[in-house]
């Protein structure tokens, strides 16, 4: 649909899909446009059209992470449905020192906690 050439990364543990990265690697304004009403109309929310990085949070709380950095686009999906993954990850988070926490919420913008 958009040609261009996309590299995808895919994470497992024990053979469980968890998180799926897709990096745009040439791209231009009409693919972050597509990309971004793929992601709106599916999802359902209203991001302003200036924002280069949001989240997304679905029905079944996967988080998707649309980034735009100027030289990179990718979007991010997490499924924390596999509770074994999600319970392993919150022990490896919990025990990494932060300076602050940030809690986004559902259509918040990655610009707005940060």
């Amino acid at each position: 649909m958009l040609e261009r050439s996309v590299k995808i990364n895919y994470f497992l543990i024990d053979d469980r899909y968890f998180l799926g990265e897709f990096h745009f690697q040439q791209y231009n304004q009409t693919v972050i446009e597509s990309v971004r009403s793929i992601l709106l109309a599916k999802y359902h929310c209203q991001i302003n059209t200036g924002e280069t990085r949001f989240y997304i949070t679905d029905q079944s709380n996967s988080l998707i992470l649309y980034d735009d950095s100027g030289l990179n686009l990718c979007v991010k999906y997490y499924f924390p449905q596999i509770v074994e993954i999600d319970q392993y990850l919150k022990k490896i988070i919990s025990k990494t020192p932060f300076k602050k926490e940030r809690i986004a919420g559902k259509g918040k913008s990655l610009a707005d906690i940060l």
